[in-house]
This record gives structure tokens, C-alpha cells and sequence, in this order.
């Protein structure tokens, strides 16, 4: 077989071309620049072309004919120049996390020939099959929002509790208190990286290992093998509709860690204040899964500090207190997260006083809407929310009018911003969210690197558009310009991270670390 894959040197594409290839397959690819990975390709007799969309490949009739498989990333759009020249022909093709998480599947299912089973191995494409499951409790955390929050809460009962417990998060590994910086920037690490992460030594004596797992790991494979003890679904709303097209795409990829994840005797805890909770219960009782439930009753008896008390953070705290009693079988006090001081970016107060300044990772439509909310009820007298937010791009864009919607909503005065446009147009990505607020903007409008729109329906709005990370220092400054004593200012959808992508290249950014260093030039006290 005859196999060309655009974007070669992509982690994904990279174990896919090697298992391929020894699989005694012809491969070739092209990608933008060479990389270790490209280089390592090539000594398999991969023939490789760099450069943009590469005319030597699509002007080439011996390059190009006699291709059976086509493969590319999802970061590769419609219009790419080799999606548009295959897709003219009868070839068949997949997106390279589609594929892989089939060829793990047929082998887990005995459908592979014996040198399939031998590339699949030697190729390191599902290095989770040689991780040992039943040697430790494994849990696992998956959800639309809420998983970073829960999982950390795990963790932090089950340390009470004495247990040698390690977390591996969108925030980095955490293993017996000992922070390993992962330096990735998923929440759920490649197949690859989440077995070096379980393979460290610092892991042999750990008792219990819990995983923040996301729907693009689901389905592209990246857990393909692992078995959990217990897994908890916080919701699910809608993202990451860039990736699997629809909303029952997006549900099914979050149902797998009950159908293809839980070991035999494995349970599911469910949250039935989700809309989701009817369709998933079908779903375990269809599949014979066992499963508990929280609800809001359940939450009431849970104690949080006052910063962090809300509804959803109950919830998710539910989850955390029902799968470690489920998980350890020992009865905990309800008040064993009452010492629990949140983690970064997540309703993380850098200042209370004179006027009230959070970091929160709210980037979905949900998360806004109940952070927003919840926040608009703590306000006293007069005082105003301010909130700062973009949305990202090259990313779905479906909830982008829905985030503009929700903040028009709750907050008095919205600051707009770059939050990772990416190699997307910064002034395509806030028309789509002006229009969720109501706001028609002209061409020439538009452009503008900043536009403020004073008093519209009794609000506050200001755009700020320099494609630069200087444009988001500029609405968190105006934010904390324009506050007055007791309003409350959130910023909005970096949270914990530390850089903000324009183009192709990554700048270091914090927004805790602006805010601070704004804070100090206009002599605001620190909480």
C-alpha cells in the first residue's frame, strides 16, 4: 500500500508513519520544516518533502499517483493546498487520531495480521498496552469543564487520608507532592508521554494514579489500553467542535471512558444536575457498567473555603468525595476539603481589596455562564463585574457568540482580547463574539487595533486587537483602570498557562504576572 501523509512530522503522524512502514508499507510525506522526528523518518527510507504545501508533491505525477491512503492532522484545515488536491481524487483518507485509535481497536479485537501486531508494537504507537493496570487504582476524570478543579480535589483527600497518590493534569504531574512540569500543552498528554509519565520511578510505590482525561484523548487514542478503577464525568455542554464536527460526535468520544475504559469491575460516578445524566445512565445500564450518583442535595454537605465555594466547585467536589469513599471503602468527614485552597487559574484571588481581581480558565460557554453568574450574585450595593475574555483560535468557533452572548449577560463592562488567535484573524474571531453580543461592526470598524462601545444596553465594551500579547496586558490594565471599590474584575481562558500564541509562535504570558506587575505601577495593594 501506497500511504502520504501531510503534517509527517506530527507526534501522531510520526508513530503512524513508522508503523507503516514496518509494516512493509511505501510512505511518504511532507511537512513545513524538518524536526528530530522527520529526520528519524528518514531512516526508514521515508521520503519526506519540507516546504509549504508542496507543489513538488502536488505538480509531481510520480510523486503523486498510485496513492492508496491519504492521512493528515486535524490541524490541517479544509482548504489546506494537499487536502484540496486529494480530495478532487477517489483516495481514500483519514485524520491521523480517526486512524490510529481504529488500528489500536482491530488490535485489541485480534483483527491485525501477526506483522501488523510486531509494527504496532515496534512503532510504539500504543505504548499504554505495556502498562500493568491492575497493579495500582487508577481513576480517571473526564467532562466538558471542572476536571483540573476535581482531580486536584482527589488528590488532596486521598493524601489526607494518607495515600501515596500521583496526578497527571492539564496543570503538570504531581507525584507524593513532588511537581514535575510537564511542559505540555494538552490535558491529556500523547500516548507516548503519559507512559514515560507513568513509567518513572518516582511512580513505583504510588497506591493510587488519577487521570484528567479529554475527549480528544478518547478519541484519538491516546488512552488506548488504560483501564480505570473509577471514573467520574463532571458534565457535558459542547467544545472542541473543530474536531468532532457535532454535538453527539462530542458526547460519544466522553461516553467511551465507560464502554472501552472501566476495568470489570470498574465504576462510573455521575452527576444527575447534568443534562447529560439520562443519557448517560442508559448508557451504563445498556453496557452493565455500575455507577453512583451525586446531585445537589449530595453537594449541600460538602465544606469548601468561601473563596472557592460555588455550585459547580460542590459538584465537582461531590464527585471527588464520592470516588475516593467509593474507591477506599473508608467513611470521610465532609469537611475534608474544607482546607483545600483551589489550584492556579481556577477562581484563583490575586487581590480583594479595594475591588476584587480572580484568574479563572473559564474558556467554554458553560463555564463562563456559571462563573459570570456566580460572581454577579457576590456583588454588593453598586459595585460592577468587569470581565476580561477572548476566545481562541483555530479552535471551536460555534461557542464564540454563545461566550459573547453570556458575558453581555452577567457582566457591566467587557474587555475583549487575543486569547491564542493562532494563525487565525484576530478581527474574524471578535466579530464572531461582538455578534454574540449584539454588535454589528463595519469593515473599516473593525480593523481597528481598539474600539470602545460606551453605554450599549447600559454596558461597557472595549476591543482590544493589536495581534500582540501587549493587547491583553492592555484590556487587564483598563479592566483594573476602570475599577472601583467592590466591583469585581475575572479574567478569563489562560488560567494556569504561561505563553499566548500568535502565529505560529508562542510568547511567555501569565495573566496572574501582568496583573501583578500592573498592580505594583499603580501602587494597588496585594491581598
Amino acid at each position: 500500500m501506497n500511504i502520504f501523509i501531510s503534517g509527517i512530522g506530527g507526534s501522531g503522524a510520526y508513530y503512524l508513519a513508522k508503523y507503516y512502514s514496518l509494516s512493509g508499507n511505501k510512505v511518504s510525506g511532507s511537512d513545513l520544516e524538518k524536526n528530530k522526528r522527520i529526520e528519524d523518518l528518514i531512516t526508514y527510507g521515508i521520503d519526506i518533502y519540507i516546504g509549504k504545501p508542496n507543489d513538488n508533491f502536488i505538480n509531481n505525477k510520480e510523486n503523486n499517483e498510485g496513492i492508496d491512503l491519504y492521512l493528515y492532522s486535524s490541524a490541517l484545515k479544509d482548504d489546506h493546498p494537499e487536502r484540496v488536491f486529494i480530495n478532487k481524487k477517489n483516495i481514500n483518507q483519514y485524520e491521523i487520531g480517526e486512524l490510529t485509535d481504529l488500528i489500536i481497536k482491530d488490535y485489541l479485537k485480534n483483527r491485525l495480521s501477526e506483522n501488523e501486531k510486531n509494527a504496532l508494537i515496534e512503532s510504539n504507537l500504543a505504548p499504554l498496552l505495556k502498562i500493568e493496570w491492575n497493579n495500582k487504582k487508577y481513576i480517571a476524570i473526564t467532562g466538558t469543564d471542572g476536571k483540573t478543579t476535581t482531580v486536584n480535589m482527589i488528590y488532596h483527600i486521598l493524601k489526607k487520608l494518607d495515600k501515596r497518590v500521583a496526578v497527571i493534569s492539564t496543570i503538570g504531574c504531581l507525584i507524593d507532592d513532588k511537581f514535575i512540569e510537564t511542559g505540555l500543552h494538552t490535558t491529556t498528554p500523547s500516548s507516548q508521554d503519559l507512559y514515560n509519565l507513568l513509567s518513572k520511578e518516582e511512580m513505583k510505590d504510588i497506591e493510587y494514579i488519577i487521570l484528567e482525561v479529554t475527549s480528544h484523548a478518547l478519541a484519538m487514542g491516546r488512552v488506548a489500553g488504560a483501564k480505570f478503577d473509577v471514573a467520574g464525568i463532571t458534565n457535558i455542554t459542547t467544545e472542541h467542535l473543530d474536531y468532532h464536527k457535532n454535538v453527539e460526535a462530542y458526547f460519544q468520544a466522553k461516553t467511551r471512558i465507560i464502554t472501552e475504559h472501566l476495568k470489570d469491575n470498574g465504576i462510573v460516578i455521575l452527576n444527575k444536575e447534568d443534562k447529560s445524566f439520562n443519557k448517560l445512565k442508559k448508557i451504563a445500564l445498556d453496557n452493565n457498567i455500575k455507577f453512583e450518583t451525586i446531585d445537589k442535595n449530595f453537594a449541600k454537605k460538602i465544606l469548601l473555603l468561601k473563596d472557592i465555594d460555588t455550585e459547580y466547585n460542590r459538584l465537582n467536589a461531590s464527585i471527588a468525595y464520592k470516588i475516593v469513599s467509593t474507591l477506599t471503602k473508608e467513611r470521610i468527614d465532609f469537611d475534608i476539603l474544607s482546607d483545600f485552597k483551589g489550584i492556579s487559574g481556577r477562581m484563583e484571588y490575586i487581590q480583594k481589596e479595594p475591588f476584587t481581581i480572580i484568574v479563572d480558565f473559564a474558556h467554554t460557554e458553560n463555564a463562563l455562564k456559571v462563573l459570570l453568574k456566580n460572581l454577579k450574585n457576590r456583588l454588593k450595593d453598586n459595585s460592577k463585574l468587569r470581565v476580561v475574555f477572548g476566545c481562541a483560535g483555530m479552535r471551536d468557533k460555534t461557542k464564540r457568540e454563545k461566550m459573547g452572548n453570556v458575558a453581555i449577560s452577567f457582566a457591566d463592562s467587557i474587555y475583549i482580547c487575543p486569547e491564542d488567535p493562532r494563525l487565525e484573524s484576530l478581527h474574524d474571531i471578535n466579530r464572531e463574539i461582538l455578534k454574540g453580543i449584539g454588535i454589528e461592526v463595519t469593515e473599516e470598524d473593525i480593523k481597528k487595533e481598539y474600539i470602545e462601545f460606551i453605554n450599549f444596553k447600559n454596558k461597557n465594551i472595549f476591543l482590544f486587537q493589536e495581534f500582540s500579547p501587549q493587547a491583553r496586558y492592555n484590556a487587564i490594565r483598563k479592566a483594573i483602570s476602570d475599577a472601583n471599590k467592590g466591583d469585581i474584575i475575572v479574567i478569563c481562558g489562560k488560567g494556569h498557562e504561561k505563553s499566548l500564541c500568535f502565529g505560529t509562535k508562542e510568547f511567555e504570558w501569565s495573566d496572574q504576572n501582568a496583573v501583578r506587575d500592573i498592580l505594583k505601577n499603580s501602587n494597588i495593594s496585594l491581598l
